[in-house]
């Protein structure tokens, strides 16, 4: 188990944007065997989720409806991440 220092608590704070490719960018320059789920595991330890309908940040939200419009559901869900109904239902 990895006992989080004030300096990476501080990265999470100031880099995390509430999805998850800032997750995993935040594991990759942390090092040290941490991983995006112990990212956000201490997100939800911090109280810095973003939560909104369905587990979509307002910014996941947004980016969504900008692209939807323009590809197709499956190109939408492998650009953010999510899967197919994720993408449908939201």
């Amino acid at each position: 188990m990895h006992h989080w220092t004030d300096e990476e608590r501080e990265v999470v704070r100031r880099d995390y944007r509430g999805t998850n490719a800032s997750a995993e960018a935040i594991a990759r320059y942390l090092g040290n065997g941490i991983t995006k789920w112990a990212v956000k595991g201490q997100v939800q330890m911090m109280g810095l989720a973003k939560v909104h309908r369905n587990g979509w940040s307002p910014e996941e939200d947004g980016r969504l409806g900008q692209l939807i419009h323009r590809y197709a559901p499956n190109t939408v869900a492998k650009m953010m991440g999510r899967g197919v109904n994720s993408v449908m239902v939201e």
